[in-house]
């Protein structure tokens, strides 16, 4: 027992002590000082130009090198071009899905918390500014591919947008690195789909089906815009 107690009296003198070397001093003309300071505007506008900076490097340069390997396929294998580009935008669709749930992927949730923006809001500005990027990218492939530009884009549209969805999916039902793997697996699958679709039902180009495309395109809108709230509201929740 004395011995506890001798103990616990050393520990209360060295607290004393610790507070006593460590002691910070009151601050001086803090009021003036926050006065000062200038608040920054919190509009949609200054969100997305504060997260451009914080989209990774890696997805620019995969739609940079897509959107090069389409040039050189129009130039020297018009013939397939179409075909590797509806190949390629599953790819596309998964990496901007994969970079705007970073946070979710790597855990970073409660740092992201404690910023200046709400969680929610930093995962939606993602979503805009990858998306925004994503459609000039098949906006400029829909240009180097032989056919109408709109129809080319629509049909474009229909794989990226099944692999954004189904990601988006994907990452709300299990967040983190499997959730990952699993939508960068279904993206080959879409992929895949979507080559042999053309080699072996081409008919579903043809022009009378135009509009089965357009309601294709309108719906897939929909379900992605419903998702990514769901998913945005999820990131607020945790």
């Amino acid at each position: 027992m004395r011995h506890k107690e001798k103990n616990k009296k050393l520990k209360e003198k060295l607290k004393q002590e610790l507070i006593i070397i460590y002691h910070a001093p009151p601050p001086k003309n803090k009021h003036s000082f926050l006065r000062r300071i200038k608040p920054q505007p919190m509009n949609l506008a200054y969100i997305l130009y504060t997260q451009v900076s914080y989209i990774s490097k890696l997805e620019w340069v995969v739609s940079v090198c897509l959107f090069v390997a389409t040039v050189f396929m129009s130039c020297f294998f018009e013939p397939a071009v179409f075909s590797v580009a509806l190949a390629w935008m599953p790819f596309l669709a998964v990496v901007g899905v994969s970079e705007s749930m970073r946070s979710a992927t790597y855990g970073m949730e409660e740092l992201e918390m404690a910023a200046r923006f709400s969680l929610k809001s930093i995962v939606l500005a993602r979503m805009g500014i990858v998306g925004i990027e994503n459609m000039v990218f098949v906006l400029l492939c829909a240009a180097f591919v032989q056919g109408k530009l709109l129809l080319t884009m629509l049909y474009l549209l229909v794989p990226y947008l099944a692999t954004v969805y189904a990601s988006l999916l994907i990452i709300r039902k299990s967040p983190g690195r499997e959730g990952k793997y699993l939508c960068v697996a279904f993206s080959m699958v879409v992929s895949i789909t979507a080559c042999f679709g053309l080699a072996d039902y081409a008919w579903i180009y043809q022009e009378r089906y135009n509009g089965v495309w357009v309601l294709s395109v309108m719906a897939l809108v929909g379900f992605n815009y419903k998702e990514s709230r769901r998913v945005a509201k999820m990131a607020e929740c945790y």
